[in-house]
């Protein structure tokens, strides 16, 4: 028997962390909670004591990647900057999200659709953030546009860039920014849709 399995110490984050970047650089489909034991040194029914399946380990994932999204954007609902360049800026920290954070986003984001009863509220994530960026933006629809579809339509184009960061065929240099200049990206490839 692996006595590791006894003496792990934080075994739920060790699980997480590997399965992170098991994601960011095979996918969520070649993910197994068996491989993500034997990667962390326990034995394969061990990961079971904290996830049931593998779909709740998605779920923590996801929460987790939410959590890091929000505090990561959170300072731009606080006010008191330009309502656009703030808007604008939310979109280059969502793409840098996704680049520093890959694992994360291909759970949150990617074509694995989590269900429902994985974790309390995580099914909700988006459209409870949705409000958050329609009311962020509303006071620059002055010409009659939807606050909902410009930010649903901003959101299409936002994560389509991270998206295309996150598999290598979008980068910064494209448009002569720096490799990291993702506001200038953002900002470069919505000027023209943005209000």
């Amino acid at each position: 028997m692996n006595l590791r399995t006894y003496h792990h110490g934080d075994l739920r984050r060790a699980l997480l962390d590997a399965a992170v970047r098991h994601i960011a650089t095979d996918g969520v489909d070649a993910l197994s909670l068996r491989a993500l034991a034997r990667d962390v040194g326990v034995t394969h029914a061990a990961p079971y004591r904290h996830f049931e399946s593998k779909g709740h380990l998605l779920a923590a994932i996801a929460e987790e990647g939410f959590q890091i999204l929000n505090t990561m954007v959170g300072p731009i609902f606080g006010g008191g900057a330009d309502l656009r360049q703030a808007f604008r800026e939310s979109g280059a920290i969502y793409v840098r999200f996704a680049v520093e954070h890959p694992g994360y986003f291909k759970v949150m984001y990617g074509p694995t659709r989590l269900t429902a009863g994985y974790a309390e509220g995580l099914d909700s994530a988006g459209p409870q953030e949705l409000a958050k960026y329609e009311m962020l933006v509303a006071p620059l629809c002055t010409d009659g546009r939807s606050p909902r579809g410009v930010a649903l339509a901003s959101w299409a184009m936002v994560h389509g860039i991270a998206m295309l960061l996150v598999d290598g065929r979008l980068r910064p240099d494209l448009f002569g920014l720096a490799d990291d200049d993702y506001t200038g990206l953002v900002k470069v490839i919505t000027d023209s849709y943005l209000p």
